[in-house]
């Protein structure tokens, strides 16, 4: 069963009212075009969306808002869910005015301070009641969350999503950050990834798909990030450099990954050779020559100057209009010897959550994305709170996660009725659904 996914990356949505916007516009609405009448017709149903970072142009909530729109558009060309979207944050979706002089000092010290003290302090700043490493991202994390693309916590600031290749074989879409000390200064080798996100666990049956939006080379603890996502990563995806590139490399295992380096949807300034890009990304289990692989198939698309639409990119392949990559996949061979629950990541049939019920899957992602999708903060707060679902703890937890915990216990208590009842006062007329919840019967 193939995994085919909208490959995007740098979209910079901007409210800014310049004549760049003009032609963004433009080369997003002929992306639409492309996908329905030329891509799709080939290619089949796309799966899900992957975004690489940079959604908005400067971490603001109207930037989302036109973003959102648009994203229900692709969705609905592609034939998926209007949730079925994956997203990471980039360096423009870090609102910069939510920066504090004195957050502006903890990143100037994460960044030059020796790599072991950056490791203690980072993990040190993200675990305590101190939101400086996040604040920054509060307007993208409302977008995420609508995707149910969450940081599993301050300090782990990344999300999973798993997708069957076949009845024993899946692929793990892994989505990391590179933007926790990320502000004005940014230069190459300074940014933090952190071990609470690069160092996960070897599954049998499972590969991994990191998607992250800075390329190693821009992180402090590049080296021992490389040794860990090289060995076990088997695809790597980049945004950022706005530069295309796709290369299939062999560890020191003798084991292959593919790397791929995102083109932009809509750059900045889309001067050769950062013109406008977009992928579709086809992944599915092949066995023909007797052991498992993974095969990757890329169809690249590129704005043609001259006809002002997006094609093929056949010049790159030499006539071609896709290119396919045969990945060894040794996870694919180990034997399944763990029951789910002593499973560390999540199963697909919940969402990335491993203790929501299957049942409430779907719901519930459609009411995470009405909830965050148009409810500002203090309508979602009015909603919690008539709900009687803010968490109860001796000690208030961290604003970004307030949220997302009230959701859980709504969840766990057997409130998300009620939850979706309040929630559609506050949702268009036109967009509002059924209660899903109230007539379940446990």
């Amino acid at each position: 069963m193939p995994l085919r996914v909208l490959h995007l990356s740098d979209i910079h949505f901007s409210t800014k009212p310049d004549d760049e916007q003009i032609v963004h516009t433009d080369v997003r609405d002929q992306l639409l075009h492309d996908l329905r009448d030329e891509l799709l017709p080939r290619v089949g149903k796309i799966d899900t969306v992957l975004i690489a970072g940079d959604i908005g142009f400067s971490g603001k909530r109207d930037e989302y808002e036109k973003a959102a729109v648009w994203l229900e558009q692709v969705t609905s060309i592609c034939g998926c869910k209007r949730t079925d979207v994956l997203t990471v944050p980039g360096n423009h979706d870090v609102d910069r005015q939510r920066i504090l002089p004195v957050t502006k000092m903890l990143h100037r010290r994460l960044r030059t301070c020796s790599l072991p003290e950056a490791m203690h302090e980072l993990v040190e700043v993200a675990e305590s009641k101190d939101s400086a490493l996040t604040d920054k991202l509060t307007d993208y994390h409302a977008f995420a969350s609508s995707y149910g693309c969450r940081f599993k916590s301050p300090s782990r600031p990344h999300w999973n999503r798993l997708f069957s290749m076949s009845d024993d074989c899946k692929l793990n879409i892994l989505g990391l950050t590179t933007v926790q000390v990320c502000d004005a200064e940014d230069e190459k080798g300074a940014l933090l990834l952190g071990k609470h996100q690069y160092v996960f666990d070897r599954e049998p049956c499972i590969e991994q798909l990191v998607v992250m939006h800075h390329p190693l080379e821009w992180l402090k603890d590049q080296r021992d990030a490389h040794l860990y996502l090289s060995s076990r990563a088997r695809v790597l995806i980049f945004g950022h450099e706005h530069f295309q590139q796709i290369t299939r490399i062999e560890n020191a295992n003798h084991e292959d990954s593919l790397v791929i380096s995102s083109g932009a949807v809509t750059p900045e300034h889309a001067t050769a050779p950062y013109i406008y890009r977009y992928n579709v990304l086809q992944f599915s289990l092949d066995q023909s020559e007797g052991e498992p692989c993974l095969a990757v198939t890329v169809f690249p698309r590129v704005w043609v100057l001259e006809r002002t639409r997006f094609d093929a990119d056949s010049a790159r392949l030499g006539g071609r209009e896709s290119t396919t990559f045969m990945l060894r996949c040794p996870q694919f061979k180990l034997p399944v010897n763990r029951t789910p629950s002593e499973v560390s990541i999540s199963t697909d049939s919940t969402n990335g959550d491993p203790d929501m019920d299957a049942r409430d899957s779907e719901p519930f992602a459609r009411l995470s994305y009405l909830f965050w999708r148009y409810l500002g903060w203090q309508e979602r707060l009015k909603v919690l709170v008539q709900a009687d679902v803010l968490p109860k703890a001796p000690q208030a937890p961290l604003p970004q996660t307030v949220e997302h915990l009230a959701l859980d216990r709504a969840r766990k208590e057997g409130k998300l009725g009620q939850l979706w009842k309040l929630t559609m006062q506050f949702v268009p007329e036109a967009q509002r659904e059924p209660n899903p919840f109230t007539e379940r019967k446990d």
